[in-house]
């Protein structure tokens, strides 16, 4: 029994840890160049699994984005109409 719990304090914290690290990375990549936006959406994924607050945050995110890829499509296809 306490083998199981304490592996699963460590698989938590792998995955606090390294949810931190993707975000942190991507929070960074925001003014480098890379994929800053698509790292942090991942890392809040990951750390969505043990933190509530970042759950919500990464589906509000994921909601946005959702509703500006079909805004860029429906420019898309009207832009095409337009031709």
């Amino acid at each position: 029994m306490e083998e199981t719990s304490r592996a699963s304090v460590v698989t938590k914290a792998v995955r606090i840890v390294g949810g931190t690290a993707t975000t942190l990375t991507g929070v960074a990549l925001l003014v480098l160049p890379g994929p800053g936006i698509v790292l942090i959406v991942a890392g809040l994924g990951i750390l969505g699994k043990d933190i509530p607050m970042a759950a919500r945050l990464h589906q509000r995110v994921m909601t946005r984005a959702r509703r500006a890829a079909s805004g860029a499509a429906s420019g898309a296809r009207k832009l095409r109409r337009n031709r």
